[in-house]
């Protein structure tokens, strides 16, 4: 997730474009948090009527 974030903002930088492929979550590319927060805080607190995962 992180790095699809970075990703977007590859383009954006100030000191120049960061080739696309290279890009890892380590990477100091900023990104916007709180999409990162809102997509874990929605999976955690989310109510499913079908359990997503099927264990046996």
């Amino acid at each position: 997730m992180i790095e699809k974030l970075k990703k977007e903002n590859h383009n954006k930088l100030k000191a120049g474009s960061v080739d696309e492929n290279l890009i890892t979550a380590d990477l100091p590319i900023p990104f916007n948090v709180k999409k990162v927060w809102y997509e874990m805080n929605w999976w955690l607190n989310a109510t499913f009527s079908n359990s997503p995962y099927i264990f046996k």
